[in-house]
């Protein structure tokens, strides 16, 4: 589900907001109308919000009633007053505009098909997930899909598509997996859904590399790891959300959410990516870099599965330690370097680049900068970001 940017839609303030634009346009188009309602408008929204909140909703549906009748108004006084009247953009930006206003103002609670839920963005449609802090969102629904063992730079967005039109999850397979395997260039070997998609339209072919969560028939003990496996998807739409801009879309119409679902998760790969090479950085500038140990290590690490047995050391993976930054100075200041602390970073003053380099710990990830000090000599900051073990 990928949120447009838009308010929350209420009957109110749909009505209000489309009695507002319609007198922009007609003022800015020449058009004189009999009554603008903008006092008495604004005093009614104001009247139905307060009675909502109260639930005193007999008033409140007054009050919404009241909205209803300024905005028929104004739509019948310009149609009076729009033919011959202006220009060729001005008519078509009116008329499109009119039509809206016209839905919002016919539409009903209960009734089917599509609403209006926003006059700028008229694609917008509600879903409801059954969620509990949200239980409907307006925007478009989103497939993403992810390679189901990771892979050695982290957990990639393998496919990722807009699907306007809010269908059944089941349903979307059948165009969903051609454009997945068009795009990874190999043919798809098992799919593990969610519960939604029971009942799917999967091609014939894929009839028996189809798992859903939850299902107990064909399903052998690998496949039931791979089961388990499923929920790894959960975190990557969740940082697609909070960092890829995925959370709210702001581009204009359906092409917009096909175009910023996509560049979400481009930018969270690209994010993968540039974490594997910082890591393969920081294996490169280890001290025993040369060592045949560590060529291995680098290998297994970052490149292939099929390799031998180091001589005379287990094979170990390499991963990030989360350690405290005040650890990480206190074992340069045990070398006898100096540190001095600044707003939550230590930096490290030596003469040698290559000594300091040397005599810190195996895997520091590090970066040089030549800065001039105005009261001391030229020197060499060494700034620790990271430690690596293996």
């Amino acid at each position: 589900m990928q949120p447009k940017n838009v308010m929350f839609p209420t009957d109110a303030r749909l009505l209000n907001r489309a009695r507002e634009i319609l007198v922009r346009l007609a003022k800015g188009a020449g058009i004189k109308l009999r009554q603008s309602y903008g006092r008495v408008g604004k005093f009614a929204l104001i009247k139905h919000q307060r009675y909502a909140h109260a639930k005193q909703f007999k008033r409140a549906n007054r009050a919404l009633k009241t909205l209803r009748t300024y905005l028929g108004r104004v739509i019948r006084d310009i149609g009076r007053k729009l033919g011959g009247n202006v220009d060729l953009l001005g008519g078509i930006v009116l008329e499109r505009m009119l039509a809206r206003a016209r839905r919002v103002l016919e539409q009903k609670q209960l009734q089917r098909g599509q609403k209006v839920y926003s006059l700028h963005a008229p694609e917008v449609e509600c879903i409801g997930k059954g969620k509990a802090h949200r239980p409907y969102e307006f925007g478009v629904k989103v497939s993403v899909a992810t390679t189901l063992s990771p892979a050695r730079g982290g957990q990639f967005v393998t496919h990722v598509k807009a699907l306007p039109g809010s269908p059944y999850d089941g349903h979307t397979l059948k165009t969903v997996i051609p454009d997945m395997e068009a795009l990874i260039g190999n043919i798809i070997e098992r799919l593990v859904l969610d519960k939604g998609y029971r009942g799917h339209n999967a091609p014939p072919d894929y009839k028996f590399r189809v798992f859903i969560s939850g299902q107990k028939r064909r399903v052998t003990p690998k496949i039931k790891r791979e089961l388990r496996r499923r929920s790894a998807v959960e975190p990557v739409i969740g940082h697609l959300k909070s960092e890829h801009r995925m959370g709210r879309n702001y581009l204009w119409h359906r092409e917009g959410d096909a175009a910023n679902a996509i560049l979400a998760a481009v930018g969270y790969n690209f994010r993968r990516l540039i974490r594997w090479l910082a890591l393969l950085l920081s294996q490169i500038l280890a001290p025993d870099h040369g060592s045949p140990s560590s060529r291995h290590r680098l290998k297994s690490a970052f490149f292939t599965d099929d390799l031998q047995t180091p001589p005379n050391e287990p094979q170990a993976t390499p991963w990030m330690v989360r350690n405290s930054v005040n650890r990480i100075a206190s074992a340069a200041a045990r070398r006898g370097f100096r540190t001095k602390r600044r707003s939550h970073r230590y930096t490290v003053r030596a003469v040698d680049p290559l000594a300091a380099c040397a005599s810190l710990r195996q895997g520091v990830m590090w970066r040089i900068a030549f800065s001039a000090s105005r009261k001391s000599a030229p020197g060499l900051r060494l700034r620790l970001l990271g430690l690596g073990k293996n």
